[in-house]
């Protein structure tokens, strides 16, 4: 079943009223290198069965290549310059939405540029999920410091695959109503 497997039980997946949502985001994937998008070898199995099983947009536009800013506007419908920095944006995104309609929600990240201490958006999420708390600790090290200067803070803070093992652990201990995650 891959990475994702089963992401509903039998009960979860009668109620239509109230679906389980999962957005999953990919920086720097290009559309020509996923099956379900008409690759002729495809390297990515797991997400063409998931979008199988969900939705799939034909195509979609991007307000930013800034990763941050990208991601901010997916989750909010805001463009980059209304969404940034502001004090509202945390309790306006679709987080905060589906949480009023009583989802659970998440996010699991694995890339620096959307962990929480970039991302105003992180406290509009029950549990954002990203080792900020780790990365913030390590930067106050001189040898981080020194570390990140010479360009290795671009680095993720954790593998894509570490982060999906932790979405898989939230959902197995889930109880009952729909969710909301973000990987």
């Amino acid at each position: 079943f891959g990475p994702l497997g089963s992401l509903q039980s039998p009960a979860e997946a009668e109620d239509a009223a109230h679906p389980n949502v999962l957005l999953v985001s990919v920086a720097g994937l290009r559309a020509d290198f996923v099956g379900v998008y008409g690759s002729g070898a495809s390297s990515t199995p797991h997400l063409d069965s998931l979008a199988l099983r969900g939705g799939l947009f034909a195509s979609a536009m991007t307000p930013s290549s800034k990763h941050t800013e990208a991601s901010q506007s997916m989750l909010t419908g805001r463009y980059p310059e209304f969404s940034a920095g502001s004090p509202n944006v945390a309790s306006s995104g679709l987080a905060d939405l589906l949480s009023a309609y009583g989802y659970r929600t998440a996010a699991f990240v694995s890339c620096r540029c959307v962990n929480r201490d970039s991302m105003s958006l992180a406290g509009s999420f029950d549990s954002y999920d990203d080792l900020a708390d780790l990365s913030t600790w390590l930067s106050k090290t001189a040898l981080a410091r020194a570390w990140v200067s010479l360009g290795a803070g671009t680095e993720p803070i954790r593998t894509p695959v570490e982060a999906v093992t932790a979405f898989r652990d939230w959902v197995s201990a889930a109880s009952g109503g729909p969710w909301f995650a973000w990987v």
